[in-house]
């Protein structure tokens, strides 16, 4: 960056509501297989999701929040 520029990061915050990549309410705070499970049985998705058991979405979110989210803490922030 040249200097004097600015640079905006923003981070998704852990205690959202829904988890905005996989729609699980708290999802950024509970990863628990039990809670993605809940949450699968009950219907929840996103849109890659549409037509697949809960077994296997409970296996897409758990992979996906254990490999590609990470939910810092503010201090870590």
């Amino acid at each position: 960056m040249k200097p004097g520029a600015i640079s905006l990061h923003i981070f998704p915050a852990k205690l959202k509501p829904t988890e905005a990549h996989v729609f699980v309410p708290l999802g950024g705070l509970i990863q628990r297989r039990w809670w993605l499970r809940l949450w699968a049985a009950l219907g929840v998705r996103n849109s890659f999701q549409k037509g697949k058991s809960a077994r296997e979405v409970v296996e897409l979110n758990s992979d996906y929040l254990r490999t590609r989210t990470n939910y810092l803490s503010r201090s870590q922030i």
